[in-house]
């Protein structure tokens, strides 16, 4: 029969020892597996910074291109413009920013898609080959410069929708 005066004994080694068995194990397992918590911790914080530089830069990118979009594109206000007045506004302001697209993609292409740099280095292309600016005035476009300026007017926005589509995915 035991004793009835140890089992108080008892059950004080037992209510010490379990605790300071568990932080025994908790301090051993913190001991191995910190440093790969750690090291998981900060691959993470830099995926995150990562991410962030680059869904600003791709901000960047597309409020870049909106701009260039409103400055070619800003249309003189009259009555009722016809398609050849608005060609001859695109093209003018085309003349005043000729490297305006090579500026924008040496800039941010890296940060835009692949569809919306091929677009966009299109664009450019065709705006080198198709026109001579020397001398545009106003009211004094060729063919070829109106038929760019309905290419440009075409592809314009929907480049623009691109690059902002890009953003929503990120």
């Amino acid at each position: 029969m035991p004793d009835v005066n140890s089992t108080p004994v008892i059950v004080t080694i037992w209510s010490f020892a379990v605790p300071a068995a568990v932080s025994f194990v908790t301090a051993l397992l913190t001991l191995f597996f910190k440093p790969f918590f750690d090291e998981r911790l900060e691959t993470h914080k830099w995926k995150l910074k990562k991410k962030e530089l680059l869904l600003d830069r791709e901000i960047e990118a597309a409020k870049e291109f909106q701009k260039i979009r409103n400055k070619l594109l800003s249309i003189n206000l009259n009555i009722d413009p016809d398609q050849y007045d608005i060609a001859c506004d695109v093209i003018y302001n085309l003349s005043m920013n000729q490297n305006i697209f090579e500026t924008f993609l040496e800039k941010h292409q890296l940060f835009i898609s692949d569809e919306a740099r091929k677009k966009i280095l299109s664009l450019a292309n065709v705006s080198i080959v198709e026109t001579v600016f020397d001398g545009v005035t106003y009211d004094s476009i060729t063919e070829s410069e109106e038929k760019l300026a309905q290419i440009l007017i075409k592809d314009l926005d929907p480049i623009l929708n691109l690059i902002i589509s890009q953003l929503k995915k990120s």
